[in-house]
Formats: structure tokens, sequence, C-alpha cells
């Protein structure tokens, strides 16, 4: 009961924070650097005009879906409101970190991971587009909201939270990619170690580096579980294949990761 009232008064505390700090910028600056497409185009998703789009953006629409699927009922399409999208963003993910980690590493004090929430949450890169309309902050919710579904063994949604993720970003593929594996070894581990009689009621969760070497040296003597992995893997963790699959078909036909300006994003 304590550590709730603790968390909530977190919560509570960095809300505040950041609606003072929206204001303040809002006050100070309607448009800062690339803002003046994300915030045009947002406008248009958010009044239906979905015909329209700027060539000058590189990324796919998921931010301009996802902030007017929820300002257009109410004709909330101001410069403000677009903005404010972020800033609840920011709440949610301090909200998911804490939630996750609390998940991962329940033994932990209440302090540490309220500390470790405000840690990650305020890190200068992430925070500074706690204020503005970009996709930075949004697309880190819905990488955040892919990781606690999978630590949840809710798969599916994981799935769905990484089309999204994808949605707001290209590079969110890689995240993607990684929860996939991270699941695809614990699940290795999980068919190596039942073999081994004294990790047979070992959970998923406990796995560590350790236990590499004994999956190993069991793939090595039984090499037909690998395919017993991949069909159990295959059955369980579709969605996030399918993710991957779409988007490598998404390369291949554009020929590049970019949409929309390809020379605003070329290696130098």
């Amino acid at each position: 009961m304590r550590d709730q009232t603790n968390f909530f008064l977190f919560l509570a505390v960095y809300s505040i924070v950041t609606f003072l700090l929206f204001h303040l910028v809002y006050n100070t600056s309607k448009q800062v650097i690339d803002e003046e497409f994300h915030l045009r185009q947002g406008e248009h998703y958010c009044r239906g005009r979905f015909h329209i789009w700027d060539e000058k953006i590189t990324t796919f629409p998921g931010l301009y879906l996802i902030s007017g699927s929820f300002l257009s009922p109410f004709k909330a399409c101001s410069v403000y409101f677009l903005r404010l999208t972020s800033a609840v963003a920011s709440i949610a993910n301090a909200y998911l970190i804490y939630i996750i980690r609390k998940a991962v590493i329940p033994r932990r004090s209440d302090a540490y991971l309220l500390l470790e929430s405000i840690s990650l949450a305020t890190l200068p890169p992430l925070y500074f587009f706690s204020h503005l309309y970009y996709t930075d902050v949004l697309s880190v919710t819905m990488v955040l909201m892919m990781v606690y579904f999978s630590v949840r063994e809710m798969h599916n949604w994981g799935a769905l939270a990484g089309f999204l993720a994808i949605l707001m970003r290209q590079t969110n593929v890689v995240w993607v990619g990684f929860v996939y594996g991270s699941q695809l070894v614990n699940m290795t581990m999980s068919v190596c170690l039942a073999e081994r009689p004294a990790k047979q009621k070992q959970s998923q969760s406990k796995f560590g580096f350790m236990d590499l070497i004994p999956t190993i040296t069991t793939l090595l003597e039984r090499p037909a579980l690998i395919l017993n992995v991949l069909r159990d893997a295959h059955s369980k963790f579709l969605g996030y294949e399918l993710n991957l699959a779409g988007f490598v078909g998404f390369l291949c036909y554009n020929g590049s990761i970019v949409v929309g300006d390809k020379t605003a994003h070329v290696a130098a």
C-alpha cells in the first residue's frame, strides 16, 4: 500500500512539473526546428485530410495517426494540443518504465525503482522533446508498451505495440527484433534446461548468462531441439515475425529505410 502511495505521489509530481515546463515552452516558442513539418502534417490528419502528405517528412505517419485519433473527436487540432500529446506520452513513459522494472526486478526497493524511473524518463535527449510535437517521445511509449506486454507474455498485444512503434519511426524495427530475439533465447533456454533435472522447474524469468553454457551444450547434444523451438516460436511469436517480415518487404519495395525526402538522410 505504501509503495502504491509513493508511486502515485511520484507520478503526480512528475505530471505537474512536466505540464509547468510544457506551458513555459509553449509560451516561449510555437515552433522549434522541424516542427514546421510535423505540426502542419499533424493538423491535416487531425482534420481528416489524409490525402495531404508533405514529402519533406521521412517517417511513417504514426505520430499523426495516433495524435489525430485522440484529438480529432474533440476538434482539438491546435499547436497546443498537438504538442500536448508528447507531454502526456512522457508521463506514460515514466509509468511504463516503473511497472516494467517492477515486473523484472520485483525485489528492488520502491525508492530505487522510482529514482530509476525518474532518471530514465528525464534523460535530456528524450525529455526535451516532451514539450514539442516530434516522434521521439510517443515512439518510446510504443516501444515500452511492447516491452511491457512481452514481459507479461501478452505477445499479440506486444506485436501490435511493435507495429505501432515501427509506424512511429522505422528504426524501431530494431527493438521489435530485440524483443523477438530475447523471447526466442528464453524459449530455447526453457526447452534445453528442461532436459536437465535440476533446472526442470526453473521459470523463464530466472534465466541468466550462466545458463547459456548448459543450453548450448544441450543443443549440441540434441540439435533436433532447435526445430522444436522454432516451431513453438513461430506459433507463439507470429506477430513479431510478421512485423519483421513486413519491414523487410518495405525495404525491398522502397529501396531505403526513409520515406519522403531521402536526401535528408544520406550517410556521410
